[in-house]
């Protein structure tokens, strides 16, 4: 019995021994297999497409064509046989494959009386063509023989063929020819007092090229548009009703507004205005549109007399984007920039790098949207009572209102606000932001971040002298039960004017003189 006892005992302490060196060395393996990797190389960089139009008179010395370049001479005197070419190519300067198609149209003729008192147009007697070529051409036959068999009169304009180009590649030389055949008569000789004329137009426009390739393929470009070019309020209205892109060529002034609805629209303003003078419009209404983008140029409302109007305007399922405009308003009860209320909930506005003008009036009025200002620079009355709104960067200036005699302490903000509580209106004293915290009257203020702001609020006053209003001021109409009161976020700001006390232009109050 003692020799089976002994034998178990050393199974047992075998056995123990045995899973006390699995579990060392079960520990030792996690020990020795560990390893790691860190990678901080790898980086993003946006694309960018950028196509210049570039053109030569002798195909040695290029320049590139811009919106108000002109490629003919302004004084030519045209007759039978004369003749000028120009030759163009296409630069692909970004980093970005594109495609592009030229064009020339007549983007104006005024038509003249000729020696027998006909009306004519020029652009009936004038002819073109469009020829590649290696090398310019020598003398005026070689380049009117070059073309002539494909010319067409300028009145019938040309379309060209969709080419490609890579990121660095420039297209080859197009020679564009334009001559008045030598067999046309007195028909176009004009009486010597109404002279024809003709703008002619060479546009290019470009897109992205499915040529760049992502994890999945190439094809993430396949639906890139070409932009319409517009030069009238027909064109643009039409364009847009179709859901089309557009860049503009000319200044428009619209009649009513320019209404986008269940449509992606992108407006190059192409350093063009878009204005209207119209009572009661908006100029840019986007109702339920998807995506509208407006860059580049400046947006105008000039009302006759004084009524409700807007610049930009947006409510429902809308996505505004605004880069690198001037919004101006004049004569106007209205808004430069503006929501809609409890219509304006699944609003997206967002506005980068543009100035906004509506000296002593509403800027921008805000109840409800996802709002961001980024890098803006505004003169006027900002208002948010809805919504959350991201204010970062750039300058805001308080401008005060005519009528307006004092800057509204404490006191008198209570007993001034108290007079909208009850209201859809909005009540403002002239600061850069107000902040109307209305949520008994059924907005939904879900938060204000102002941070990296420049404010200036410095006020001439009525009969003379300065004062200093608010950069930011806060009111709560109504702390109501259940509801928690939204606090601003106020980050890195500047105020270039103190208080009287020196302090820094902001209030936060409720409309009972509770101070936050």
């Amino acid at each position: 019995m003692k020799n089976n006892s002994d034998i178990k005992k050393s199974l047992f302490l075998s056995a123990v021994s045995l899973l006390l060196c699995v579990v060392m060395l079960v520990g030792m393996t996690f020990a020795w297999f560990t390893d790691s990797v860190t990678n901080s190389n790898n980086k993003i960089t946006a694309g960018n497409l950028d196509a210049q139009l570039m053109y030569s008179k002798d195909g040695t010395t290029w320049n590139e064509v811009k919106s108000d370049t002109k490629i003919f001479d302004d004084n030519a005197m045209w007759e039978p046989g004369y003749t000028e070419v120009v030759y163009l190519k296409v630069k692909n300067a970004g980093n970005l494959a594109l495609k592009y198609k030229l064009g020339i149209n007549i983007a104006q003729e005024t038509a003249g009386t000729n020696v027998n008192g006909e009306t004519f147009k020029l652009s009936d007697y004038i002819k073109f063509g469009v020829k590649e070529t290696d090398t310019a051409y020598n003398d005026r036959q070689s380049a009117v023989n070059a073309v002539e068999a494909d010319s067409v009169l300028l009145s019938q304009g040309y379309a060209g063929g969709e080419e490609k180009l890579q990121k660095d590649e420039d297209s080859g030389m197009i020679a564009l020819v334009v001559y008045m055949p030598e067999n046309v008569g007195n028909v176009a000789n004009h009486n010597g007092e109404n002279a024809p004329s003709i703008d002619l137009g060479v546009s290019m426009v470009a897109t992205q090229l499915d040529s760049e390739r992502d994890s999945f393929g190439t094809d993430y470009d396949a639906n890139a548009k070409y932009p319409v070019l517009v030069g009238s309020s027909d064109e643009l209205t039409a364009a847009v009703a179709a859901g089309k892109d557009v860049k503009l060529t000319e200044n428009i002034e619209i009649k009513g507004a320019l209404t986008i609805s269940k449509k992606d629209v992108s407006i190059d303003l192409n350093g063009k205005e878009l204005s209207s003078s119209t009572d009661n419009v908006k100029l840019i209404q986007a109702v339920d549109s998807g995506q509208v983008r407006v860059f580049g140029g400046k947006l105008k409302v000039k009302a006759a007399v004084k009524s409700d109007t807007a610049a930009v305007y947006a409510q429902g399922d809308s996505d505004v984007i605004i880069e690198n405009c001037k919004i101006s308003i004049e004569n106007s009860k209205g808004y430069a920039v503006v929501t809609n209320g409890s219509y304006s909930k699944n609003t997206s506005i967002t506005m980068k790098n543009t100035d906004i003008v509506y000296q002593q009036g509403y800027a921008c009025y805000f109840p409800a949207g996802n709002i961001t200002l980024e890098n803006c620079n505004v003169t006027g009355a900002v208002i948010i009572s809805g919504g959350n709104v991201t204010i970062d960067g750039g300058t805001y200036k308080a401008d005060g209102f005519p009528s307006q005699a004092k800057i509204w302490h404490k006191d008198d903000t209570i007993k001034y606000m108290n007079r909208f509580s009850s209201s859809d209106g909005c009540g403002h004293m002239g600061d850069s932001i107000l902040i109307m915290d209305r949520r008994s009257s059924g907005y939904d203020l879900q938060g204000v971040t102002i941070k990296n702001v420049t404010f200036n609020t410095s006020l001439a006053m009525l009969g003379g002298g300065t004062a200093t209003a608010y950069a930011v001021k806060y009111v709560d109409y109504d702390n109501v039960p259940g509801k928690d009161r939204v606090v601003p976020v106020m980050e890195n700001n500047t105020y270039n004017h103190k208080l009287e006390s020196g302090k820094d232009p902001l209030m936060f109050i409720g409309i009972d003189g509770t101070e936050y």
